[in-house]
């Protein structure tokens, strides 16, 4: 996490969703020295002093971070080279005092396809965390102190990792080139993370300096959080207390906006009923036509063959189609001219009325009523 600056993702609750979460956790408020002398109580120049002796013989100091035993929770940091965007004057070294903060997290997870995304809302540093390392030794672990835990275990440990990673001094010399030296630190450190692995060592605090003998790397800044090396050191314990969501372990409720697109039938008897009234209506008014239909042409019909046949029974018919019977195109002479009609046939060779197609002027109107063969 130190190294590559990122947050440890957190459990998605569903794959596509979002929350809102506020909780108290821990993180380090750092400061220029200028401004601890007169606002820290116990932080004064001779302290500060006291706990950065001279380097040794033929080497220099780039940075150094040290813990002071007469202050809780402390770490001061001294970096030779300078930024502008935190010093003005480029001669003057990089001075910090860092402390844990009982801080208070507002943030908004966002998940697709169950990525999370983290958007800090705010940060606010409510209380400074003045609590000693036996009390929190206790709270750590309870059990071995027989005492009730008076101090959140979770602030103490991540001081202790992000105290161990920021103690040490970083020394070149004109033979050995720059290394690390972590005896230097004044309490016991809880990790070999070397601070040169991190994005800490990119900001322009550590490398942007005339002390240099020769050129080391590059001078990206891209891993140095916000620019300054104070803001990074800040952004990395906000990083390490997000990361602690992914262990699952609270018991906050909060609701969840659960963003996956779903299919939900519902059962509405007004609509149900409106469709299938329709539906008896539609029938009903088909119903009525088709009576209606009857009654007017005194016998049911349709389009099948056999109607074209029985309908088309016609001497005059049959003579018109003599020699057309395979029903070839074009039509000879002027057969296809013949007007047809459908009525009753005259002819007085007929026993009884018979309605066919005929010729037009060969039919009459059929006589409702009557009976036809």
């Amino acid at each position: 996490m130190a190294s590559s600056t990122q947050v440890l993702p957190v459990p998605a609750p569903f794959s596509n969703s979002s929350y809102e979460l506020s909780f108290w956790g821990p993180s380090y408020k750092c400061q220029r020295l200028g401004e601890a002398l007169m606002e820290i109580d116990g932080v004064t120049q001779k302290l500060w002093d006291s706990e950065f002796p001279d380097p040794q013989f033929q080497t220099t100091r780039i940075y150094m971070g040290t813990a002071p035993s007469d202050l809780n929770n402390t770490i001061f940091i001294s970096a030779a080279g300078s930024n502008p965007l935190w010093n003005d004057n480029a001669t003057q070294p990089t001075e910090l005092v860092c402390q844990l903060w009982n801080t208070s997290y507002v943030v908004d997870m966002h998940f697709t396809n169950g990525i999370p995304t983290l958007t800090p809302i705010s940060v606010d540093h409510v209380a400074y965390a003045n609590w000693s390392e036996g009390a929190a030794s206790s709270s750590a672990a309870p059990s071995y102190s027989g005492l009730d835990p008076t101090v959140n275990a979770g602030f103490y440990i991540m001081h202790m990792i992000l105290s161990g990673l920021l103690q040490g001094e970083l020394v070149q010399s004109k033979r050995a080139g720059v290394w690390e030296n972590k005896t230097v630190a004044s309490t016991t450190t809880y990790t070999d993370t070397s601070f040169a692995y991190t994005g800490l060592f990119s900001c322009p605090e550590l490398w942007n300096t005339s002390s240099y003998y020769y050129s080391h790397g590059n001078d990206s800044t891209g891993l140095c959080r916000n620019g300054t090396l104070a803001q990074a050191i800040e952004d990395l314990s906000h990083n390490f207390t997000y990361s602690l969501l992914s262990l699952n372990g609270g018991n906050t409720t909060v609701k969840v906006v659960d963003l996956t697109y779903r299919n939900y039938y519902i059962y509405g008897p007004t609509s149900l009923l409106a469709a299938y009234m329709s539906a008896l209506a539609v029938t009903i008014a088909c119903v009525v036509v088709g009576f209606c239909s009857l009654r007017r042409n005194g016998v049911p019909q349709n389009n099948s063959f056999s109607s074209f046949l029985m309908t088309t029974r016609n001497p005059e018919l049959d003579r018109l189609a003599i020699g057309h019977c395979l029903g070839s195109e074009p039509l000879k002479g002027n057969i296809d001219k013949v007007r047809l009609q459908f009525g009753e046939v005259e002819g007085a060779n007929l026993q009884h009325r018979h309605a066919a197609f005929g010729s037009k002027g060969s039919v009459t109107t059929l006589s409702k009523g009557e009976d036809y063969y």
